[in-house]
Order: C-alpha cells, then sequence, then structure tokens
C-alpha cells in the first residue's frame, strides 16, 4: 500500500510567542513518518495569524483496510503547554483506496460544552444505533462534514444549512441531512473549489428549527488541491436543546450473590446484576476496584483501593466454570450462605480448582491457542511483571517489597511478544494464564453489558500500595519516604493517612506520562466509564512524612511554602518558629493519657519539660523504637498533631490545616487567632490557587485524552477554588450528595448546586447507608434538607414529596444532573426491602477503622430482585421520571 499523506488544518488565534502542536496519541494499522524517535508532538506551521497546518505522511500496513488516527491540539509557549482542547481526543478514520494517496482534515478547535459529555465510551454503548450504520464511498472531490454520535432524537434531526444550492441557500426546509456513517454523523457533498457558509441546525418533529448558538457563520476555505476534505466540526450548543440523562447502580463485585455463587459474587455473576439494571430501566453498572489485592493472607488488606496491580485482576473473582469437581464446589456454597466474604478461604478453594485446571490444560501440547498468545502480545509487559511479582512474592513470603531486589534491568530492554512468551517458565504461565482467563470472562461480561445498551463504570483510586508491582519495577515514579492522605476537616478531625506513597510527578513528566496513559488505555478495555477516586490528588496531594501516621502533621504537595515576608504581612511579632513545635500543657497531657506515659516520654526525651508545658523539640523524630509503650507512641503522635506550623521534607513551612481543632489554637489570644486564621485561608485559598490550576491542567489534559471513557471525579473534601474550572474545563464530571455541602455556610446540597456536568448519589462506599443515615437526622434536618433540594421555582415541590427516604431519591432524579448513581442498598431502600436487616450493615467500609475487613454481602439473591415486582415497579417509576431518561 502507498503512503498517504495527511494534511491537517486548524483555525484557532494564539498570543504572540505561541504555537500550536498536534500531538499523536494512537495510531492503528499504521505508522508515521518524519517524526522524532521519542515525541508524538508537531508543530503546525501558522499560514496567517489564526490557521495553522501540517502534513503528516502514513506508511499502512499491507493487510489494512483503513488508518485510524487519534490525536489532539495544544498551544505551546517555550516548550511548555499553555492551552489544550477540554472535549476528549480527535479520532480520525480513513477508508484506503488504492486512488487517494492525500488526505486534508480542518478541525475545530475542541472546547468543553454540555454535548462533549456525549462524545465517550459510555455513550457510545447506551446510544448504540438499533441499525446498522450506513457505509460510503469516498470521492477525490467530496467534502465531509463529521460530527461524534449523539443521543438519538439529536442524531436524527440535525442538518447543514449554508449558502450554496447544495446546501439550500439558508433555507432550512432544503438543508442537507446528517446520516450515521462508521459510529459518527456525515453530511457529504461534492466539489470544494468554492468557499460558503454554513451553519448546524436542529430540527423537531413538528418542524421547528433551531440554529447553533454561534457568533457569525462557519466558513469553509476552498482548496486548491484535489483531495478528500474532512472537515471535523465542533459540537453546536442549542438554546433549547435537552440533553440526556442517566441513572445507575453502583455496587462492590464481591457483595454480588446468585443461584450460581461461590462464597464471593464473580465476573458471572455481572450478567445476572446486567439482567436487574436492564430490567429497572437503568443504564450503568459502578464497579469498586477489581484488580488484585492479594500480597497477603490477610483479609484485612483485601480491600479494593489496596491493589498490588494496575493491571492485573482479583483472582477471587474467577468464574469456576468447568474447573471445579462437585466437592469443592460444596465447600464454597458454605461460605456463599454465610452473611460475609472470607476472602482467604474462598481464594484458597478457587485457586486449588484453578492450579488442578491449569496441571491438565498444559499437559497438552496444544494449550497455548491463538487467543492466549494474542493476549500476551497485547499485553506483555504488564503480564511479565506481574507474574514475577508474584511469583517473587510466593518464594519470600512475609518480606516487604523495598526489602526485595531491585527489578532485574535486562527484563525491560527485552523484546516483548510472543516468541518471548513460548518461552517462559510454567510457574510464569500459571499467573499469565489466570489473567488471560479473568479478563476473557469479563470481557464476556461487558460485551453482554453493550448487546443489552448497559455501560460499565470503574473506579481508578488514587494511590498504589507500597507492596506492589508499581513500587518493585518504578520506584523512581514513586514517592517512597511519604504516604498520600486527606487533610483533616470537620468530618474526620484526624484527617486520613492511607500509606500509599505518593507519585513523583516529575519522573512521570519526564517518560511523557506512558505511565498513567498506558494504565488508562488497559483501563478503557473493560470500561467505558471511571470514577477518578480523589481526583483532588491531581492537583495537591496531602503527603505525610514517612516519620509520623498523623495526617494532621501532613502537607500539600505542591504548594508554595511560606517565606519570612508573607508571615509578617500576617503575623508580625508573633515567634513562628515557636509555633512549628507542638506544645501541650501538662494538664492537657494527662487528660489525654496517665502520668506514666507522659513520663515516660519525657524520660525517653521526645517531650521536654519547659515551665508548666510539654515541648516536642523535634517534630520530626521517629518514635519507632522497641523502648517506647505503644501507649507512648500514640500519645506523642497526638501531641505533634498541636503544631500550629509544618516543616516539609524541604524545610519549607506549611500552615496546620484547621488550626481551630487544636489546643495550641485556643490558647493564643483573640488577635492572634485572627492573624493565624487568614494566613492558614490565605495559603490554602488564594497562595496555591495558580499552581493548583496548571498542576491539575497538565496531568488531567494527558489522562483525558488518553483514552475516550467518560471521565467521573470524586472531588469531595478540602477543596480548592481551582477544582471546578479544571474539571469543566476536561469535561470531567463532579460528584454532589445531599448530605455534603460544598459551601461553608450550608448544612446539605442544595438545588442550586446542582447542573447538568454532576453525578448525584445518597452516599459512597464509606459512608452509613440512606436508611443509616436518615436515623441520624432530627426533625428540623428533616426539613431543612428537603428545603435546600427544593427547586427555586417554588415550594409546592416541595410538599408533594413525603418527607421520607424514598423522597431524597425522587428529588435527586428529578434534578438536572446528568446521572443519579444510587448504591444498591439505596434502591431498595424505595420498597422497604430488606428493612428486616439492620442499617448498620449495609455500610461497605468504616474509614475510621483501618483494620476493617470488606466482607459485605447483599442479603438476597439478585434473582430474588428480579422477581420482585414491586421494587421494580418502583424504581422504574422512579428513572423514568427523569426528563429525557433514555
Amino acid at each position: 500500500m502507498h503512503p498517504i499523506h495527511i494534511k491537517f488544518e486548524l483555525s484557532k488565534r494564539v498570543a504572540d510567542g505561541e504555537d500550536i502542536r498536534l500531538r499523536v496519541i494512537e495510531v492503528v494499522n499504521s505508522s508515521v513518518q518524519n517524526r522524532d524517535a521519542t515525541s508524538l508532538l508537531f508543530m503546525l506551521s501558522p499560514l496567517d495569524l489564526d490557521f495553522w497546518t501540517r502534513t503528516l505522511t502514513i506508511n499502512p500496513c499491507s493487510s489494512a483496510t483503513e488508518i485510524v488516527l487519534k490525536y489532539s491540539y495544544g498551544v505551546y509557549r517555550n516548550e511548555s503547554l499553555v492551552d489544550s482542547e477540554t472535549s476528549g481526543v480527535h479520532e480520525l478514520r480513513l477508508p484506503l483506496k488504492r486512488d487517494i494517496k492525500s488526505f486534508i482534515v480542518r478541525d475545530d478547535w475542541r472546547c468543553s460544552t454540555s454535548l462533549g459529555l456525549l462524545d465517550n465510551q459510555l455513550f457510545d454503548v447506551i446510544l448504540r444505533p438499533n441499525a446498522l450504520l450506513s457505509s460510503f464511498e469516498m470521492e477525490d472531490d467530496g467534502v465531509y462534514f463529521t460530527l461524534p454520535l449523539l443521543f438519538s432524537p439529536l442524531n436524527e434531526s440535525l442538518y447543514l444549512a449554508g449558502s450554496i444550492e447544495e446546501l439550500g441557500c439558508w433555507n432550512p426546509e432544503e438543508a442537507l441531512p446528517f446520516r450515521q456513517v462508521g459510529g459518527r454523523l456525515m453530511a457529504q457533498i461534492r466539489g470544494g473549489g468554492q468557499p460558503f457558509e454554513y451553519k448546524l441546525i436542529a430540527k423537531d418533529p413538528f418542524g421547528r428549527v433551531e440554529w447553533e448558538l454561534l457568533d457569525g457563520n462557519r466558513i469553509f476555505r476552498a482548496e486548491e488541491n484535489r483531495a478528500p476534505v474532512l472537515v471535523n466540526l465542533s459540537l453546536p450548543t442549542f438554546q433549547s436543546l435537552s440533553l440526556p440523562r442517566i441513572s445507575g447502580t453502583v455496587v462492590p463485585l464481591f457483595s454480588l450473590r446468585t443461584e450460581s455463587s461461590t462464597g464471593i459474587g464473580d465476573f458471572d455473576d455481572l450478567k445476572t446484576l446486567i439482567d436487574w439494571v436492564k430490567q429497572t430501566k437503568q443504564q450503568v453498572i459502578q464497579l469498586l476496584p477489581i484488580y488484585d489485592t492479594n500480597f497477603s493472607c490477610s483479609d484485612d488488606r483485601n480491600y479494593p483501593y489496596n491493589a498490588i496491580s494496575t493491571f492485573a485482576l482479583n483472582p477471587v473473582y474467577l468464574s469456576l466454570r468447568g474447573m471445579a469437581g462437585k466437592s469443592l464446589l460444596q465447600k464454597l456454597k458454605r461460605f456463599d450462605k454465610k452473611d460475609k466474604v472470607a476472602y482467604s478461604s474462598v481464594l484458597s478453594l478457587k485457586m486449588e480448582a484453578y492450579r488442578h485446571y491449569f496441571e491438565q490444560l498444559t499437559s497438552s501440547k496444544e494449550w497455548m491457542t491463538e487467543a492466549y498468545l494474542s493476549f500476551y502480545d497485547a499485553h506483555s509487559e504488564d503480564l511479565l511483571e506481574y507474574a514475577l511479582f508474584k511469583l517473587y512474592s510466593s518464594e519470600h513470603p512475609g518480606r516487604a517489597v523495598a526489602e526485595w531486589c531491585a527489578y532485574p534491568t535486562y527484563l525491560k530492554e527485552k523484546t516483548k511478544g510472543r516468541t518471548e512468551c513460548l518461552s517462559l517458565p510454567l510457574e510464569l504461565h500459571y499467573h499469565i494464564y489466570l489473567q488471560y482467563l479473568l479478563y476473557d470472562q469479563l470481557l464476556d461480561a461487558k460485551t453482554y453489558a453493550a448487546e443489552n445498551r448497559i455501560a460499565i463504570k470503574g473506579d481508578l483510586p488514587i494511590g498504589i500500595a507500597p507492596d506492589s508491582v508499581d513500587a518493585w519495577v518504578r520506584p523512581h515514579l514513586l514517592n517512597m519516604n511519604l504516604k498520600a492522605g486527606a487533610p483533616p476537616d470537620f468530618f474526620a478531625t484526624e484527617g486520613q493517612c492511607w500509606g500509599f506513597p505518593t507519585y513523583d510527578w516529575k519522573s512521570i513528566a519526564s517518560e511523557e506520562y506512558r505511565w498513567w496513559t498506558n494504565r488508562m488505555q488497559c483501563m478503557a478495555l473493560i470500561y467505558d466509564a471511571i470514577r477518578i477516586d480523589h481526583v483532588l490528588g491531581f492537583f495537591r496531594i496531602w503527603s505525610v512524612p514517612e516519620y509520623t501516621e498523623n495526617a494532621c502533621c501532613g502537607y500539600f504537595d505542591p504548594a508554595i511554602p511560606l517565606d519570612s515576608h508573607t508571615i509578617a504581612q500576617y503575623i508580625p511579632d508573633i515567634d513562628i518558629e515557636a509555633l512549628t513545635l507542638p506544645v501541650v500543657s501538662e494538664e492537657q497531657a494527662f487528660s489525654m493519657s496517665s502520668k506514666k506515659v507522659v513520663n515516660e516520654l519525657v524520660a525517653s526525651g521526645v517531650l521536654k519539660r519547659k515551665g508548666q508545658n510539654l515541648v516536642m523539640p523535634d517534630p520530626k523524630c521517629s518514635l519507632s523504637s522497641a523502648t517506647l509503650s505503644g501507649k507512648a507512641i500514640s500519645l506523642a503522635e497526638k501531641i505533634r498533631g498541636e503544631a500550629l506550623f509544618i516543616r516539609d521534607m524541604n524545610n519549607g513551612l506549611h500552615p496546620r490545616v484547621l488550626p481551630e481543632l487544636t489546643m495550641r489554637y485556643a490558647s493564643l489570644s483573640g488577635e492572634e487567632k485572627r492573624a493565624v486564621s487568614a494566613l492558614h485561608y490565605h495559603y490554602y485559598y488564594e497562595r496555591n490557587d495558580e499552581l493548583w490550576y496548571k498542576t491539575a491542567q497538565e496531568r488531567l489534559d494527558r489522562l483525558s485524552k488518553s483514552s475516550r471513557m467518560l471521565l467521573c471525579g470524586e472531588d469531595l473534601g478540602f477543596m480548592s477554588n481551582a477544582v471546578p474550572h479544571v474539571l469543566k474545563k476536561y469535561n470531567i464530571l463532579s460528584l454532589n450528595l445531599p448530605r455534603i455541602s460544598r459551601k461553608p455556610e450550608e448544612t446539605f446540597m442544595t438545588s442550586a448546586d446542582v447542573e447538568y456536568r454532576n453525578i448525584l448519589s445518597t452516599g459512597t462506599h464509606d459512608m452509613p447507608s440512606l436508611r443509616k443515615w436518615w436515623e441520624t437526622l432530627s426533625p428540623q434536618e428533616y426539613t431543612q434538607l428537603f428545603l435546600s433540594m427544593t427547586p427555586p421555582q417554588g415550594l409546592n415541590y416541595l410538599f408533594q414529596e413525603p418527607m421520607e427516604m424514598s423522597g431524597v431519591v425522587n428529588m435527586l432524579v428529578k434534578m438536572p444532573a446528568l446521572a443519579v448513581i444510587l448504591p444498591i442498598q439505596d434502591w431498595w431502600a424505595l420498597t422497604g426491602k430488606y428493612d428486616h436487616i439492620s442499617p448498620d450493615k449495609e455500610q461497605i467500609n468504616f474509614p475510621e477503622n483501618a483494620s476493617h475487613v470488606w466482607d459485605y454481602r447483599i442479603p438476597g439473591t439478585l434473582e430474588e430482585l428480579l422477581s420482585d415486582r414491586e421494587l421494580t415497579k418502583k424504581i422504574t417509576k422512579t428513572v423514568s421520571s427523569r426528563s429525557h431518561n433514555l
């Protein structure tokens, strides 16, 4: 096949000293010529102030019938990204014909729009057309206007009107309709020798016409060269367009129970859940993380956010179809009858069945099928790293990864692929083939979901375990001396220390973010959307130094430390150095612990007496000494949190979060308190906003463009002013919960807080269920909650809803958010199903208990839910009340 020349053209005005570059993200069925070996960035040349162009040469594979390019544009100044597109990536599909050797591609700069939220994998699934898409023949002198496939009512009503006869000479009755072609909308005209103007219009079934909101008209620039012209249009905006709204269920996979379950929910059980979600007219299933957590056999280490791999699926979710004998299945069935998951026991029995199956399989010379070899081809690096990790951990039980030898360098440099696969030891194949089966079962369930127009949403944990594949293979991408967590707030006054290493973003950036983009592309194989756990960590992560477990002693990274000039502006007469030392009075120390424990810390030198006070002279001192009792270490950590200013690893100074919660703050004068609080506000809400905006923009730009998954941010917690702006820019949905207000002066979420770019829910996995939360509310809070959720149109709406739990759900689904996705426990609360079970048993995780085992299972089977007509009718009626619900 001959080389193909693609001329890219983009119209956008930039400032002096800036240029526009095209980044090729993925090339399928071909390779790109004239590019640097380490970069896919191509600078576009300006033809005038706002028109940019670049020609790339593509070498198609000999057997290819089309070439596929995924790419995006960015504005650069001195090699630094200063602006980027914010609505996904461009995807170019070009059919290959022997008589066509060049194409012209004209792109619009993609900005964030409401319609842009529909251009992703999730809506590909749930808006999939009923009929097969028609094909088209590309001609040398053709002009092809394209748009992403949108939701059905709009797909069928979009037209192209313009100043030439082919476009009706601005007569809407003669406008050119778009049609569905190859997963996109296309309008085709012959020739393009003359410039013309055009706009998109939408017609409703009654013949009413609405023109897209656009200053002026779009202009087609005439082309001298004879070549097909593809005009990739930006998504239009219409004044009165009603966008689709969807509903779904979030549930941990391990909690599922079906009539065929074997001790835990597995990938086959997903199909029954898909049947239930479809029956209740929902469109989305959201799962907690499903990656391997099995570094040790301890049940309390098997929580889904403690994964040892960002690629390998958890073997505990393996369906034993055809692998286990009757005796072993009976043993597993006994665990299936229990109220909770017995991880270690279930996994042990499943691996016993798999080992027997694998030994029988590999006794045949024909066991390496083409499908297995292709799976290894596609994921060889991840699979080899994981298999070696599992083998090494089994040979050195109980040893932390930090104590292992380094990952062999030569393995990183080896050529990966099926040739290597054939020569691997059988024990490595044991782990690799298990992943092949797991991915096969999950993709089978995902295909079943897509056939039923159900999208699968996954969960991207912000951290990775210190004893993980990546901590072993890529320690240079992690800060192993810092632990990620969350700062104190009025809900969790001691903060949270998760124990995960933080990321070394400079090292990640130096490798072109390949680790993150590979991770996202792997997730896109199994998910249509993802929840980004703690998306705030992409702006700045709360970093707790290795010498302490006290999250109050952490600080944000990155952040601009305070300098003496700034401090003097707010607190001119206070000894700041003294405020970096933890201090309590003896009386306060005795109220926290016994006199014996206090004296133990004084004797060890951790504390020193200064008058009536006790001072920790070295706030960074290690308490791991075996000479200190557990009670002494606990007291010392509490006292360490009394410092009002924290020094980071480079000795930079940061104000403690929520100083009002400390005894030290209470001892200050009124003027001193006001000064400390003012400096605290400046630091967290003003000083770092620009830095956090730029930081998140660079990181999330790469993240958002590495796949077509719909991204949803879990943005609860201590939030910078930069967060909503960046999430909106990159079409990342924001999470809203009725029980959490975005405003300090409000107790609950208000209807005014809700917009289309939101996902609404009644709670998360680490909160009490709706039933349990409801028990905690007072009559005054009931009223306040319903008033806050009442739309601004008036109070009549309020009195149409009973002051009960179902009223909360009913009001949520009528709000204008894109999605309402509820925990499964809160859906069945609509009818009181399982009300006989204590609501205390419905909470998935108790974050204040670090040893909590995530072992929740739904109380009945999914088949029982499928046969419950009352519940089906109630949920169906509730979600169908959403305007334009699909």
